[in-house]
Order: structure tokens, then C-alpha cells, then sequence
């Protein structure tokens, strides 16, 4: 995972709300998809009391783009958030986090409906 991303950080307009982060250039996963330059993403969707250690833009960045990218294109949850894991897989993130990382989106959809 060497691949380092170009983004411009989108700051909040209130304390409470996250920044979010547009590609600065195209970015091409290992997953076969490309995710064009201007895109905007809130990069891995931790809320506040769980962010101890975890941040939006540390391990797992790319693969919430990846699953950001194609959620925005339509694509339905269950085949984004296969693509999300296989990304995390390949980002070499802990067998630990990345199950950790699965099970919150996981639950975000159940909880969404």
C-alpha cells in the first residue's frame, strides 16, 4: 500500500460537524475501480466516542472511498461493502480491524434500513 493519495481537506462550517476530503487526482483501486479526481468523501465514518486510536483518514481511507465511490454511483450495499473488505484486505489492514471496520458498516446498514 504504498499508493499515497492527494486530497484537499474540506473544512466544517460548525465544530460538531467532521471534515471531509476531495481527491485531488484520480485514484485507481486494487480493486478495479476508479474513483475520479473532485470526488468527495468523509472518509471512514467513526463516530466521535469511538475515535480513540482510529482516525477518518488513517488505515481503512482508501477502502471507504472505494465503498464512498460506489455507494454514490448506485451500486447496492452488499456489493460495496464487499468491495470495502477486499480493499481493507489488500491495504494489508489487522485481520482485527478490518473485521471491526466490516461489522460497523454492517450494522450502519441495518440501522439505515
Amino acid at each position: 500500500m504504498n499508493t499515497r493519495l492527494l486530497l484537499e481537506r474540506i473544512k466544517p462550517r460548525f465544530w460538531w460537524q467532521r471534515s471531509k476530503w476531495r481527491l485531488m487526482e484520480d485514484f485507481k483501486s486494487e480493486c478495479g475501480i476508479t474513483i475520479p479526481a473532485g470526488f468527495v468523501s468523509d472518509g471512514l465514518s467513526i463516530p466521535f466516542y469511538a475515535r480513540y486510536g482510529i482516525t477518518p483518514t488513517g488505515l481503512g481511507f482508501r477502502a471507504a472511498l472505494v465503498h464512498d465511490y460506489l455507494l454514490s454511483q448506485g451500486y447496492s450495499w452488499e456489493h460495496s461493502n464487499e468491495r470495502f473488505e477486499a480493499q481493507l484486505e489488500h491495504d494489508d489492514v489487522p485481520y482485527w480491524l478490518r473485521k471491526m471496520y466490516v461489522l460497523g458498516v454492517e450494522l450502519w446498514a441495518k440501522l439505515k434500513g
